[in-house]
Order: structure tokens, then sequence, then C-alpha cells
């Protein structure tokens, strides 16, 4: 039996704040086809601008 579902990914990203959008977009462009050529489907895009990642707040465990 062949497994058709395709992989759904969320892109999450933790960048500095003060990134200008342009890079920001680049990067995330960046991530969507990356998961594209694995042959997933971006289902969500989020990203957080901090100087620092909050290790409490992180996505899973």
């Amino acid at each position: 039996m062949v497994d058709t579902e395709q992989l759904k990914v969320f892109l999450i990203d933790i960048v500095p704040k003060t990134i200008p959008v342009e890079v920001l977009d680049d990067r995330i462009r960046e991530l969507e086809s990356l998961v594209d050529t694995y042959g997933g489907m971006v289902v969500l895009k989020k990203f957080q601008k901090r100087d620092m990642p909050d290790y409490t707040t992180y996505v899973g465990k």
C-alpha cells in the first residue's frame, strides 16, 4: 500500500528584532522551498521577532 497523504508542516522562525522584512521573506521562502522539495505542504507560517529565544515557549518537548 502506498501512502499518498502529503506531509503537513508548520514553519516557525525566531528572528532578531532588527531583521528587515525582505530578509524575513527570503528566509520563509527558502524554508517553503525545502518543504516543497521534500514533498510536504506548508499549512502554517509564524515568526517571532526576539533578541534571544525563550526556551520555555518553544513548540514541542
